[in-house]
């Protein structure tokens, strides 16, 4: 493992587990102090002292274990998905229905062949979209997942200097509905 991805797992760890660190802590300097005022009866406090973080503890790992899989069993999946050719975003496609991690890379593909009016397969390097990891929702309501792909040419249906967009409602009297920006 190099410097920057042992760097990368530290920054990863400490975001994922500050508040069970920091409790950990506090609950460490707790004990100390209470054996500390205790004196020399000590162990008739620590005893049930450890036996309440034992059970403590099995609770916390419970509810983390709950919620992982809330996330991932319960939680509807959505998916943006950003295209670029030359450096510039010229589609996008914010906040599609994902059914599984799984359709992401095939979801991907069939947004952009439809945001291409289905008149051509999109030309990228398939071994280059790039994938962030999902993230829960600020109002916990769903979990995102964003893709970025890179074209190699700019499909022929959009206008140079413009940049397509595709929102929900994502289908209009029955016709796609798209929305073309300037590009700034």
């Amino acid at each position: 493992m190099t410097f920057k991805q042992r760097k990368q797992f530290w920054q990863f760890a400490w975001k994922q587990s500050r508040g069970r660190i920091l409790l950990g802590v506090a609950v460490v300097l707790a004990v100390v102090l209470v054996l500390s005022i205790a004196g020399s009866g000590w162990w008739n406090v620590t005893d049930p002292l450890i036996t309440f973080l034992t059970l403590a503890v099995a609770c916390f790992i419970g509810y983390q274990q709950m919620r992982e899989e809330w996330v991932e069993a319960y939680l509807p999946k959505r998916l943006t998905a950003h295209y670029y050719h030359n450096r510039r975003e010229v589609m996008r496609c914010e906040h599609a229905r994902l059914a599984g991690e799984a359709d992401i890379r095939a979801l991907t593909q069939q947004i952009g062949w439809q945001m291409n009016h289905v008149k051509e397969q999109l030309k990228f390097v398939a071994p280059e979209i790039e994938a962030s990891p999902p993230e829960v929702s600020q109002d916990g309501s769903y979990v995102h997942y964003v893709v970025t792909v890179h074209l190699t040419d700019l499909p022929s249906t959009l206008s140079p200097g413009k940049r397509r967009v595709w929102r929900d409602p994502f289908i209009q009297n029955g016709t796609y509905s798209f929305q073309d920006e300037s590009l700034e």
